[in-house]
C-alpha cells in the first residue's frame, strides 16, 4: 500500500522515475528511493516557501500568513498586498513604494487599483473569483473583473487612505498606502449560495443533513475557500491533512497520503472530503448511538475536537464504547446541556453552540 501511495503521489506531483532504475535495483532499494525523492520535494517546497517569506519580510518588516477569516494575498511583485476578511466584510488594500520622488502617491494609488483588479480575477488556488458578487457599484451592480476600473474609478477618490513611511529590513525607505473598503452587506448569505450545490451533493452521498454542513463550514471559515489555520487546516471545512485528511483518503481510497492543500483548496474536494469525514464517525466511532440528534451532537463536537476528548466530556476518560452506552442512557437535550457543561475547551463548547445554532438558518434553505 506504501508503494502505491508514493507511485500516486509521483504522480501527482510530476515526478517521473527512469524505468531502468526499477529494472536493475531490487525492490527494497527502488522503494527508498521513492522515499528519498518525495522527501527531497517536500524539503524543496519548503525551502521555496522561506525564501518567499523573507524576501516579502525584507520589504515589508513582516509577513502576515491568511486564516480561516482572513484571506491574505501578495502582488506577484510583493509591493502590493491585500486582507479579505471574510468574516467581518472588510478588505484592506496596501502598496508600498520606494521612496524617491514627488510621483509616490500616485505610483502608490496605481498599484492599489491593480490589487483590486487582482482580487478579483481566478489567479487563485481554487481558480475562480472569490469575491464574486460581494463587492458593488455605486448603483448596485455587482463588480466583475469587466467593470473593475469603474469600481477603482469609484472607489479610490472616495475612500480616505492611510499613509505611513518606514525603512524595510533590506534598508530602503518605503512609503505604504493603506485603504479599506466594504464588501456587500449579503456577503456571506453570497458564498453560501456559491457553496450550497456542493453540499446539498454530497449531503445525498454521505447521508449527512446538508444544514449541518452549512452551518460547519460557515463556522470553521466563514465560506472562506483559501481559508487556514495554524493546525495547519485548510479549506471551507478546515481539513487537517494528517488526521481528517488522511482517515477519508484511508477509507474512500485505499491510500495513506495525506491530500495537498491545493486540493483542499479546491472548494467541491473540501466539501467531500469534510462531508466523508462525518460520515466515517457516524459509521465507526458513533455507530451504535442509538438516536440521531444525539449521534449529531457528538459527531459535531469530535470534529472540533477529536472523538477521545468528547468521550472524556462523557465520563470524565477516554473509551468510546463507554461512552457511547452512557449516551445512549440519555436524551439530547440532556447529553447537549452535558457537552457544554463538560467538553474539555470553551472553543469546542462554542463550536458546538455555533453550528447547532446556524444549522435552524440553514434548515430554510
Amino acid at each position: 500500500m506504501r508503494l502505491k501511495a508514493l507511485l500516486m503521489a509521483f504522480i501527482i506531483l510530476g515526478i517521473v522515475i527512469p524505468s531502468s532504475s526499477t529494472v536493475s535495483q531490487p525492490f527494497e532499494d527502488y522503494l527508498k528511493d521513492q522515499e528519498r525523492l518525495l522527501n527531497q520535494f517536500v524539503e524543496d517546497d519548503e525551502r521555496a516557501f522561506e525564501k518567499y517569506k523573507a524576501d516579502v519580510e525584507k520589504k515589508w518588516n513582516e509577513y502576515i500568513s491568511s486564516t480561516p477569516e482572513e484571506w491574505v494575498s501578495y502582488a506577484d511583485d510583493l509591493e502590493g498586498m491585500s486582507r479579505v476578511n471574510f468574516e467581518d466584510g472588510i478588505i484592506i488594500i496596501e502598496a508600498i513604494v520606494e521612496t524617491h520622488s514627488p510621483g509616490d502617491m500616485n505610483e502608490a494609488k496605481a498599484k492599489v487599483a491593480k490589487q483590486i483588479e487582482n482580487l478579483l480575477s481566478d489567479d487563485n488556488a481554487t481558480g475562480s473569483n472569490l469575491l464574486a458578487g460581494q463587492l458593488r457599484l455605486v448603483d448596485g451592480t455587482p463588480v466583475t473583473p469587466d467593470n473593475v476600473n469603474r469600481y477603482t474609478g469609484e472607489v479610490l477618490p472616495e475612500t480616505k487612505e492611510t499613509v505611513s513611511h518606514y525603512e524595510g529590513k533590506d534598508g530602503v525607505g518605503r512609503m505604504k498606502v493603506q485603504l479599506e473598503i466594504l464588501m456587500a452587506p449579503d456577503h456571506i448569505r453570497q458564498r453560501a449560495r456559491e457553496y450550497l450545490p456542493m453540499a446539498q451533493e454530497h449531503s445525498v452521498m454521505y447521508n449527512i443533513d446538508v444544514s449541518l454542513i452549512m452551518a460547519m463550514i460557515e463556522t470553521e471559515s466563514t465560506f472562506n475557500p483559501m481559508a487556514k489555520s495554524s493546525a495547519p487546516a485548510y479549506g471551507l471545512m478546515q481539513i487537517v491533512p494528517r488526521y481528517a485528511g488522511l482517515e477519508v483518503n484511508r477509507r474512500l481510497f485505499n491510500s495513506d497520503e495525506k491530500p495537498k492543500p491545493s486540493f483542499l483548496y479546491q472548494p467541491d474536494n473540501n466539501i467531500h472530503f469534510g462531508t466523508a469525514y462525518l460520515s466515517s464517525m457516524r459509521a465507526r466511532q458513533f455507530r451504535n448511538i442509538m438516536d440521531e440528534q444525539s449521534a449529531m451532537y457528538m459527531m459535531i463536537a469530535a470534529y472540533n475536537t477529536g472523538p477521545s476528548n468528547v468521550a472524556r466530556a462523557i465520563l470524565g476518560r477516554t473509551g468510546i464504547n463507554d461512552a457511547v452506552e452512557a449516551v445512549n442512557k440519555m436524551t439530547p437535550a440532556t447529553l447537549y446541556d452535558h457537552l457544554i457543561e463538560n467538553l474539555p475547551s470553551q472553543e469546542t463548547r462554542d463550536y458546538l453552540v455555533k453550528v447547532t445554532t446556524r444549522m435552524m438558518h440553514y434548515e430554510q434553505w
